[in-house]
């Protein structure tokens, strides 16, 4: 039985009219409309296909009445359908009639019943709206013309329209003028194309005489018509989107309604590219589509990446398509059984005997890589034959590696693939199935037009084949270690297929029953015999395609291996740092924890001859190799540490040393080619990187492999010799290294505990009975770890050196048990803290603070009784505290009885101040030595607290009437009272007597009060004399009586003899401010002032009424005779006489 028999269509003469490639655009001519109902017929509406639709009509037939519609966004790799699926809904939309049978879309597609009554639902939706209607396209690749022009365009070749924008607008005039039809038929009629002439339209005669015809007021003349065309409908780079919504109401609109219109627009990812201004470009035309025209408009945009991808030009689609429909690789696979792979329902057996006769061969095809046969292949073994699904898989991976950008043009799908390959065999017999590298010659044509089969390596591959049997044996073999070296090598997306003589047997085998044995014998001599010839290089066990580019890049390569090779420093230096930098990442890796409060650890991993110094804080690991050390002295290092040691010894044994050298230097020596080649600019040079890349990878994973295995293999040793012999190293080192943790910290039992946050939240809030939380119930001083630290700290040390004693070997105590014992031990009183200067009360202590604060053990300790005791001397003193903040009030208390000393006495006339030595003393000292001191002292700072304060009190009251009294002598010195009155102060001032009782100020005070106060009356009373005396005698002057009131009272103010000034010496202290203001001298000075002051008043008055008044002083000696008297006179009546010619004269 041949397999042709076994399919349902016959590979032979069946087609695939669409070449197995969907295009999204309108069907028009018969062979589109015959493509159309072949791809309809065969539509496959299931899985995501079905899913997808649902979702669409779903979508918009649930927001037909919103505001706004959503857009929809369908993805899929290459070859996923998604043009296929648009098509698909486009013509379903619609109902696509075939006018051949009068058949439609719905009709000849098997859809499940929820996709039926979903566009049941659409067409009574599109009676109430207008209509159906729906356009699809494909933008152009890289962006080209305006996106709106290209959305345009689609809707004027969907309502049967010009393309371009300025000819669809001319049509639209025309029939909006009812004289479409008469031009048409014009142009028509002069034996013209009108679709033709519409491409010239600007130039076209023919265009403009049918037009001038229909409408003869169109313009006056030909030249006149083709002005106004150009004028009218001008060609535009882009238009606004307010026009593009305007555009596409004009040429949608039935009757006034936009009818449901579903607009597809594929392949929108190639068309937005790498531009940021396209990306925005179609956010803003979705938008518009969506929200500006009734929610009619159903959007659909296609591209090969999911908008939820981390391609940021689509991210910032995802508001406006919201509606995501993903497609897979499933979807295709169900697609190819149902169109090309359906078999007969009586063949099946047939098929299902020949496999399993042949299942030895199938199962060992590709055995140990990621694509190698699997149990579930069972299920759909039938249904792809004769296409193995080992085989299935492995063009996946070759699709997904040669198509790198995913577009349609670079490739056939695989529906194509798969159609051609079954006819290729179809007149064989069943049990022959498709060969791999069948998929060579369908994807040749397009990788040699993308450049990624180069021709040289084609015309290779082609010459191969001289018409003998081993000639095609070679061509096949070479196209297949091409694709076989483009799969990617990178750990994740490794499938582990090599071009080895088994692998290769394994995809060549077609014959299952005969190929097997055959080419298993026949391809390792082919494969030697192309390597001499030059046309392949074999690396290890696998080959490659040998060009002359590759030829210079591999003698580059081997002259490095050579002289690597023949470098042992360099090459002992590599590995060694390999091995270590293996060793740290695993090791690094372990997480290590101690006892019940899981304390953290960490490995001091060294490596060397020389033994690791030990820090006390990690486990050293010392790690050697065989290819350094003997194994023997790393096992009598380790029996000589002793059973204490906590090292733990690894010695990596000197295995597979040869392939790891190998591996090594074919790795560098790959490296080093690439660097020392650059950047190939030729497509022969990029290929042989690629290529000695793929070598280097190859190399890199080998070498990596090796040193796991290596160090997984060693031995490790506990010190004292034992051995450990766990799985790996890790586990070896980890169980090593618990065991290590005892006799690195032998004490560390003491402060396991896994409660020490408890005690710590305790003795923060001054709990001395913090330590129950960890079940101690004696004295906290007294359990093991509080004891170590009290003896530790010894005189005094920091939080930090306290931490760092504690925290490393012997004892790698929690950081939290310390920290609890350090403030339990401070709130019992054990120890005293100094932070930054300043000691610290109870409940002050935290641990931020520990690691600078300063500790001392308290030699002396205070018990409640005692603690009461200084409480109630402390609130005697006037200070209030919380219990356990003796310590901090101490010192307050000292400084308020200090403070009592000097104020209780001071310089006379106040007693000596009291001896303070005793209190200095007891400031020097501190905590609980300095309350000791205070308790020793407790009566006698008693008493002193309480007649200090009195004195102090006294002092106080005393000492202000005291500075008035001295106030008050001061003025009353020249008094007859005041000398007497200043020798009993004098008295009290130098015997000191000030706080004597009875207090001796009083009765000096009163006396000098009243001797001043009558002194100060009387020289009051003799100013009020003189001046109303001077005041009636410048009443009388004739010049004074001559002027207004306001202006006699300027002129004393000017003087300062406006009226009397006012006394207030009633009580003590106006007496004493009046002094203060006017002293007891000042009074004379100011009475024999006035009658001056007077006079400069009455020659005021008189220039102001004779502006050229003189004021004369009358002066003379001593005149002892009669002559003296009549010259002076004489002398004076000259003087005046010459005076009077300037001016009238004021004798003053």
């Amino acid at each position: 039985m041949k397999n042709r028999e076994i399919f349902q269509r016959d590979p032979v003469v069946s087609k695939l009219p669409n070449d197995g490639v969907a295009t999204v655009a309108e069907a028009a001519t018969s062979k589109e409309m015959e493509t159309l109902r072949y791809e309809l017929e065969h539509f496959v509406c299931e899985g995501q296909y079905k899913d997808g639709l649902i979702r669409i009509l779903e979508s918009y037939l649930s927001n037909a009445d919103s505001t706004s519609q959503p857009a929809v966004w369908v993805s899929g790799f290459f070859g996923s359908g998604k043009s296929h699926l648009l098509k698909m809904l486009r013509h379903l939309w619609v109902n696509t009639k075939f006018e051949s049978d009068g058949s439609t879309a719905r009709e000849l597609a098997r859809l499940p019943v929820e996709v039926k009554d979903l566009l049941k639902e659409l067409d009574t939706l599109g009676k109430r709206c207008g209509g159906l209607h729906a356009a699809g396209g494909t933008l152009p690749s890289g962006g080209g013309k305006s996106l709106r022009l290209a959305v345009l365009s689609i809707i004027f070749r969907s309502k049967g329209l010009p393309e371009s924008l300025p000819q669809a607008q001319f049509c639209l005039w025309l029939q909006k003028n009812g004289i479409y039809g008469q031009v048409k038929k014009a142009v028509e009629d002069s034996g013209k194309d009108f679709w033709q002439e519409l491409r010239h339209l600007y130039a076209s005669p023919v265009i403009a005489t049918a037009l001038l015809e229909a409408d003869p007021d169109f313009a006056s003349d030909l030249k006149q018509v083709r002005a106004t065309i150009r004028a009218q409908f001008p060609a535009v780079d882009d238009i606004s989107t307010s026009e593009f919504i305007q555009i596409i109401r004009d040429v949608l609109s039935l009757n006034g309604q936009l009818p449901c219109t579903a607009i597809v627009l594929d392949e929108v990812q190639l068309f937005i590219g790498d531009s940021a201004a396209r990306s925005y470009d179609v956010q803003e035309v979705a938008e518009a589509l969506c929200k500006q025209l009734d929610s009619r408009i159903l959007l659909i945009g296609a591209g090969q990446t999911a908008l939820s991808g981390n391609l940021p030009l689509l991210q910032r689609l995802k508001d406006r398509f919201t509606i995501p429909v993903e497609l897979s690789d499933t979807d295709v696979e169900t697609v190819t059984r149902r169109v090309v792979l359906a078999k007969k329902a009586d063949k099946r057996k047939a098929i299902e005997e020949v496999l399993t006769a042949y299942a030895g061969e199938i199962d060992r095809h590709l055995i140990g890589t990621r694509i190698a046969p699997r149990s579930e292949d069972r299920s759909i073994i039938v249904e792809d034959y004769p296409l193995l699904p080992v085989r299935r898989r492995f063009w996946e991976h070759v699709l997904r590696a040669v198509d790198v950008s995913g577009t349609r043009s670079q490739l056939r799908t695989q529906l194509r693939i798969v159609h051609d390959a079954v006819r290729e065999i179809a007149e064989k017999p069943v049990g022959t199935v498709v060969p791999a590298d069948f998929i060579f010659d369908q994807l040749q044509p397009d990788l040699l037009r993308t450049g990624f089969l180069l021709r040289e390596i084609d015309e290779t591959i082609r010459n191969l084949d001289d018409g003998t049997p081993e000639g095609l044996l070679a061509k096949r073999i070479c196209a297949l270690i091409f694709l076989i070296r483009k799969l990617p090598r990178e750990s994740i997306v490794d499938i582990g297929v090599r071009a080895t003589a088994d692998m290769l047997a394994d995809l060549l085998v077609s014959d299952l029953a005969n190929d097997g044995p055959v080419l298993r014998g026949e391809i390792p001599r082919v494969l030697e015999k192309l390597v001499e010839e030059g046309k392949l290089i074999k690396l290890d066990e696998e080959y490659s395609l040998q060009t002359r580019e590759s030829s210079e890049w591999d003698r580059e390569f081997r002259n490095r291996q050579t002289r690597l090779n023949n470098d042992l420093t360099a090459l002992s230096s590599r590995r060694s740092a390999l091995l270590n930098a293996a060793c740290m990442d695993i090791l690094n890796n372990i997480k290590l924890c101690q006892g019940k409060c899981t304390e953290r650890r960490k490995l001091e991993i060294h490596f060397g001859s020389e033994p690791p110094k030990t820090q006390g804080f990690k486990v050293p690991v010392w790690i050697r190799d065989g290819w350094g050390e003997n194994e023997s002295t790393v096992l009598a290092d380790a029996r000589a540490a002793g059973n204490d040691d906590p090292t733990i010894f690894v010695y990596i044994p000197k295995e597979s040393a040869e392939d790891l050298k190998k591996a090594i230097i074919e790795y560098e020596a790959a490296k080093a080619t690439i660097e020392f080649k650059g950047t190939p600019t030729t497509d022969e040079g990029r290929d042989a990187r690629d290529a000695m890349s793929t070598r280097m990878k190859a190399a890199e994973a080998a070498r990596d492999s090796i040193i796991r295995d290596v160090i997984n293999a060693a031995r490790v040793f506990q010190g004292g010799g034992q051995e450990r012999f766990e799985f790996s190293i890790k586990e070896k080192v980890l169980a090593a290294a618990e065991a290590s943790l005892d006799r690195l910290f032998p004490n560390f039992r003491e402060a396991d505990d896994d409660r020490w946050p408890i005690v710590l939240d305790r003795a923060k809030n001054g709990n001395e009975d913090a330590f129950q939380a960890v079940g101690w119930n004696d004295a906290p001083e007294k359990h093991p770890v509080c004891s170590a630290i009290l003896s530790a700290i010894g005189s005094g040390k920091t939080g930090k050196e306290i931490r760092e004693t504690f925290e490393k070997a012997p004892y790698g105590w929690p950081r939290d048990a310390i920290d609890a014992a350090l403030i339990t031990l401070f709130a019992t009183g054990h120890l005293r803290a100094v932070y930054k200067g300043a000691q610290l009360e109870r409940g002050q202590l935290d641990q931020a603070k520990i690691p600078a604060t300063d500790f001392r053990v308290e030699t002396v300790t205070i018990d409640a009784r005692s603690r009461m005791k200084l409480r109630k001397l402390f609130q005697t003193a006037g200070l209030r505290y919380k219990a356990g903040e003796e310590s901090s009030v101490a010192g307050q208390f000292l400084a308020r009885l200090m403070d009592l000393a000097d104020r209780a006495g001071g310089d006379p006339p106040l007693p000596e101040r009291p001896s303070k030595a005793h209190l200095e003393a007891m400031r020097g000292l501190a905590g609980n030595e300095q309350l000791a001191a205070i308790l020793e002292q407790f009566d006698t700072l008693a008493q002193q607290l309480q007649r200090w304060s009195a004195l102090a009190d006294l002092a106080a009251k005393r000492k202000p009437v005291w500075d008035r009294l001295q106030l008050l002598l001061k003025h009353a010195h020249g008094l007859p009272e005041g000398e007497e009155l200043q020798k009993q102060a004098n008295a009290v001032c130098s015997e000191r007597r000030l706080l004597e009782e009875p207090d001796p100020v009083p009765d000096i005070y009163r006396a000098a009060v009243k001797a001043l106060r009558s002194a100060v009356r009387q020289a009051y009373n003799n100013f009020e004399a003189v001046y109303n005396r001077e005041k009636a005698a410048l009443e009388g002057n004739e010049n004074w009586q001559k002027l207004s009131p306001e202006r006699q009272q300027q002129i004393l103010a000017a003087e300062g003899i406006a009226s009397v000034p006012q006394l207030s010496v009633e009580d003590d202290e106006s007496l004493l401010r009046s002094l203060q203001e006017a002293p007891l001298s000042s009074w004379k000075t100011r009475t024999d002032a006035l009658p001056q002051q007077f006079s400069n008043a009455a020659m005021a008055a008189a220039k102001l009424l004779e502006p050229k008044t003189q004021k004369v002083k009358l002066t003379s000696s001593i005149l002892r005779t009669e002559n003296d008297v009549k010259a002076w006179v004489a002398e004076i009546e000259r003087e005046l006489l010459e005076r009077i010619k300037s001016g009238p004269i004021v004798i003053s």
